[in-house]
């Protein structure tokens, strides 16, 4: 059984033998998430130790990375400002027809909301990513 959306990624994107894509298309997986959960973290203008206490956890467990690496990623994120939309696409067409993986993602935003108080301008982020990706 798939366990990790890591795992997942690494199987629906096998094109070739030695395993070079396929990790490569995990990490592009993983910035998309990334994106997401930053514009919610950030949609309420405060980003607080629960919520990074939590991302932290995600990623080490989702994508193998340390604290100091889910930082480096966020801090990329957030230089970045690219619009969510492109992310949310890029996610949909990974997901695809995949309704377990959906619903982890879902689930990982959702404890991301609530984990200080869910706040309406962090459940509005939530609502334009489930437009997208269901």
């Amino acid at each position: 059984m798939i366990k990790t959306i890591q795992e997942y990624a690494k199987i629906i994107m096998a094109e070739d033998i030695d395993g070079y894509e396929n990790e490569m298309d995990a990490h592009a997986t993983m910035f998309p998430i990334a994106v997401v959960m930053h514009h919610i973290m950030v949609a309420d203008g405060i980003i607080s130790e629960k919520e990074r206490n939590l991302v932290v956890h995600y990623f080490q467990k989702e994508f193998a990375l340390d604290e100091g690496e889910t930082y480096a990623l966020f801090d990329a994120v957030a230089e970045l400002g690219e619009p969510l939309f492109t992310h949310l696409k890029s996610i949909r067409s990974k997901i695809d027809v995949k309704p377990a993986i959906t619903a982890s993602i879902f689930k990982h935003l959702n404890d991301l909301i609530i984990c200080d108080g869910c706040e309406d301008s962090e459940y509005k982020v939530f609502e334009k990513a489930r437009a997208v990706l269901t």
